[in-house]
């Protein structure tokens, strides 16, 4: 076969040989790439997630100063809803507001002592602990345990033990209960750079 026979048959067909021409080269080229077709997957995959993300993002912006606004309002109400260990009468004040309200003797309240130290270097919310006893009224005391739990300070309720008031005549609901509480305290305050650095 010559060149002349052959250029006689491209001259004849000559769709079929640029076809041709075009598939050889594209059978080179797949061939040649498709050790990096791993990675390509791979970078596709990543770039699919990168996207997902993106979208989410921009779903989740919508009303951003809103939220935002909204978020701070309700750290502010967490703030001012914290127990200050420090101020035992304020506490104790509080206490007995409460027990007045409810309609009970308050007896015994512990100075708010706080649990679980503060890791070294982190401005966490403390625990204070308290423990206090009431006397009265089986109900009322019930409305006492209500008021702390819904009370000004976020509690919580961690022991409780009722029993019959020693002064309690038969037939009557007289009952003394010891409750153990705790509550988010105000975090300590970041120690100054200055004094950090001496």
């Amino acid at each position: 076969m010559n060149s002349e026979v052959i250029i006689a048959k491209v001259k004849q067909y000559p769709l079929a040989f640029i076809c041709g021409g075009v598939l050889l080269v594209a059978v080179v080229l797949t061939f040649l790439r498709s050790d990096r077709l791993p990675s390509l997957e791979t970078e596709y995959e990543q770039t699919l997630t990168e996207s997902d993300l993106m979208n989410t993002n921009r779903e989740n912006s919508v009303n951003l100063e809103e939220n935002l606004a909204k978020m701070q309002e309700i750290v502010t109400g967490i703030d001012s809803r914290l127990i200050d260990s420090e101020a035992a009468t304020d506490n104790y004040r509080y206490l007995l507001q409460m027990a007045e309200k409810s309609g009970v003797n308050l007896m015994d309240p512990s100075r708010g002592q706080v649990i679980g130290a503060k890791a070294a270097g982190m401005n966490e919310y403390p625990l204070v602990q308290f423990s206090v006893s009431v006397s009265g009224p089986y109900k009322n005391v019930l409305i006492f345990l209500y008021e702390l739990r819904t009370g000004k300070y976020i509690v919580r309720i961690e022991s409780l033990t009722m029993s019959p008031s020693n002064q309690t005549a038969i037939g009557s609901d007289e009952v003394r209960a010891s409750i153990k509480f705790s509550g988010l305290g105000i975090p300590p305050e970041k120690e100054p750079e200055e004094k950090k650095k001496k």
